[in-house]
């Protein structure tokens, strides 16, 4: 039954939802900050391991790039590292390691772009949060007066 003058204390009935917003308050802005501020270290500490697993490529490919060297001069070198650069010799493993390297390198340009769209996405909440507390802090002082 809708909502009369003689029944004031009853709600009018609920829209379908649209157009309905409630704004958030200062515990959902903080609580979103702490969540968003997780995800960011945890994209840094992936990002890290990137540039971990990069280092790790390029020394591979650097190791290759001696190997092809050594077939040009073999003197100067132990057996035991020449029998650790022989596995290395194929193109196909060196292509292979090449692809995967670049594979990282744009892995590590996207992460550190995400990085950088959250990262400003938290500033921004952070100056939200600080305007709304300003406001809050003016408006108690106005009454308080």
């Amino acid at each position: 039954m809708p909502a009369t003058s003689a029944n004031t204390h009853e709600a009018p009935p609920l829209r379908s939802g649209r157009n309905v917003t409630t704004k958030p308050t200062m515990r959902d802005l903080n609580a979103k900050l702490q969540v968003m501020k997780a995800e960011h270290q945890a994209m840094k500490a992936d990002l890290r391991t990137l540039f971990n697993h990069q280092t790790w490529v390029q020394e591979e490919l650097d190791i290759m790039d001696e190997s092809q060297e050594i077939d040009r001069d073999r003197d100067g070198w132990s057996e035991k590292r020449m029998a650790y650069l022989e596995h290395y010799l194929t193109d196909e493993e060196y292509n292979e390691v090449k692809d995967g390297l670049d594979d990282v390198l744009r892995d590590i340009v996207d992460a550190e772009n995400r990085e950088k769209a959250l990262r400003y996405k938290i500033e921004e909440l952070e100056r939200t949060i600080i305007r709304i507390s300003r406001l809050n802090e003016s408006d108690e002082t106005t009454v308080a007066e």
